[in-house]
């Protein structure tokens, strides 16, 4: 592709979701203002909410089966959510906050 007279390489459309792993796990609501929900099958796993610019805003670890994850005070925004299960990444998944 040709922008100014500069040649740049194609870059793969974003998407919303990207899972590293085939695991399946449930993030809702999605957006949501108030409370979030995340259920992933294995035991032990830690959520991390960063901001846009990929500061921690919420961290816990040792979670297992369903979590609920009070975000009232997260300021209204886009976050991404990263889910570890073993220290290994095993989705990353965006967060609309709304107000």
């Amino acid at each position: 592709q040709k922008l100014n007279d500069m040649t740049c390489p194609a870059v793969p459309p974003a998407t919303a979701v990207n899972t590293i792993k085939n695991t399946a796990f449930k993030l809702y609501p999605n957006p949501t203002n108030d409370k979030l929900y995340i259920e992933v099958p294995q035991q032990n796993f830690s959520v991390t909410i960063e901001d846009m610019s990929g500061r921690t805003v919420f961290e816990k670890e040792n979670s297992s089966g369903k979590t609920e994850i009070d975000i009232h005070d997260i300021s209204k925004g886009i976050y991404f959510v990263q889910i570890k299960v073993a220290d290994e990444l095993i989705a990353i998944e965006k967060l609309v906050k709304s107000e």
